[in-house]
Order: structure tokens, then C-alpha cells, then sequence
């Protein structure tokens, strides 16, 4: 998520936005992807039925969505 957040960067979290059905279009979360390890992305697109998050980087060189594929919910550790 340069210019953003960079390598080494802390960030607190908050899973208050998952409990109450809160992300939204360009909420920040940070998620485990079982291929990728721990990311920061944007959220373009959520479907809060299904538990499902479509989500993009901000840096022309980050991981594409088309490689990560929809978030699940559970993989969401919190909103930035």
C-alpha cells in the first residue's frame, strides 16, 4: 500500500467494523492470504452477505486482485 504504508510499518487495527457489517467501499483492511502472507489492501467491493471482499492496492506494482482473489471475512484480521 506504498505510498501509504511501507515495509516495516505498524498499523492498529480494529475488528469493530467486521462485528457491526461496517467495511465498506474503500476501507482499509489487513487480511492472511494462505499464498501471500499478511496484506493491507482497499476494498472496492463487498458483499457483506456472502462475507466475501474484493479488494485492490493502491501501487501500480502490488499483488492484483486477479492473483488474490475475493477476501473472506475470516481471513480479515481488522480495518486500518
Amino acid at each position: 500500500m506504498s505510498p501509504l504504508f511501507n515495509d516495516g510499518d505498524y498499523v492498529i487495527t480494529s475488528s469493530i467494523p467486521l462485528i457491526f457489517g461496517r467495511v465498506t467501499e474503500n476501507s482499509v483492511i489487513v487480511f492472511h492470504s494462505s499464498v501471500h502472507g499478511i496484506l493491507i489492501k482497499k476494498v472496492f467491493d463487498s458483499n457483506e452477505d456472502k462475507g466475501l471482499f474484493l479488494v485492490r492496492g493502491i501501487n501500480p506494482s502490488s499483488i492484483s486482485s486477479e492473483k488474490i482473489g475475493p477476501v473472506r471475512k475470516e481471513e480479515v484480521m481488522g480495518t486500518v
